[in-house]
């Protein structure tokens, strides 16, 4: 006869969950152990020796980091350890900025402000963008956005409050030269596109002038229609100014070339130099011209 002790079973699962969780802990240490000495760790190994410095750390420093402040810790660690200046995390308003720069689109006014003694100063609204249809003049001092005060602000942070989602509005408070009183602008937000070109004119004597400000998605069609706009003017020479250009998408930078360079033929200049490169061109558009580029820190 065979007697049935009462929980027998529930004794026997808890002796093998602990047996499998002491063995887990027995290998995963040996584990850690193996990679420490040798220098190396399988995937499994490296997350279990992350999570393990991760909760050392949250446990036992000596002051409270938020889960998000060590991860992001990590991660610029770790891209630190690669040594190499070009691969780095970008946050979401940088990311938002490298977007802008290489589509040329954000969400504002379409204003283009400058600092003088402390004082935020139109320079230009955009032509047909929102705050020239606000009434917004060069020599404007705006000197609050959103209710705040703006005597010594800089760039960036004007910039943080003028820019924001399409549709929305922002408040503006002026001081218009031969107007006493200041001004309140209310001024809704719109997609402005900065143009690649900033300015495409003609000097004289046929000198065309070309100032190239960006490389983003739509630069090598702008500079066509730039260069084309010029050659039925008259334009024999074309100043290309690229003193100002940070530079941006790759495949734009090469598409650029490609209108005005014979194939295979490669300019070399010195490094993080400053110098006018004259030459023949060959080009796209069917005649010979020449071109002084004028090129910094490329």
């Amino acid at each position: 006869m065979k007697l049935k002790l009462p929980g027998s079973s529930a004794r026997t699962r808890t002796m093998i969950v602990v047996g499998t969780l002491l063995g887990s802990l027995v290998t995963g240490a040996w584990l850690l152990q193996r990679g420490a000495r040798t220098g190396t760790f399988t995937a499994f190994e490296g997350a279990q020796l992350f999570e393990s410095v991760f909760r050392r750390v949250q446990n036992d420093f000596v002051d409270t980091v938020s889960d998000s402040a060590l991860y992001r810790k990590s991660v610029d660690g770790m891209l630190y350890e690669l040594k190499d200046p070009y691969s780095t995390f970008l946050p979401p308003d940088r990311f938002a900025r490298l977007n802008e720069t290489t589509t040329g689109n954000y969400a504002g006014l379409g204003l283009e402000v400058d600092l003088r003694d402390g004082w935020l100063i139109v320079v230009a609204p955009l032509p047909g963008g929102p705050a020239e249809r606000a009434g917004l003049q060069p020599g404007d001092r705006i000197i609050e956005i959103a209710g705040k005060p703006t005597k010594g602000w800089t760039n960036e942070e004007a910039s943080k409050l003028l820019r924001g989602k399409p549709g929305t509005f922002v408040t503006l408070k002026l001081e218009r030269p031969g107007i006493s009183a200041p001004m309140e602008l209310r001024v809704q937000r719109t997609t402005i596109h900065q143009s690649a070109v900033r300015r495409a004119s003609m000097l004289s004597d046929g000198v065309g002038y070309i100032d190239l400000k960006a490389f983003s998605d739509s630069t090598a069609k702008e500079l066509t229609g730039a260069i084309t706009g010029l050659l039925g003017r008259g334009m024999k020479t074309l100043v290309l100014d690229m003193r100002t250009n940070p530079g941006g998408l790759l495949n734009q930078g090469v598409r650029v070339s490609d209108l005005f360079l014979n194939p295979g033929h490669l300019p070399k200049f010195p490094a993080r130099a400053f110098r006018s490169a004259r030459m023949g061109m060959q080009n796209q558009f069917g005649q010979e011209f020449v071109g002084v580029i004028g090129l910094r820190h490329f």
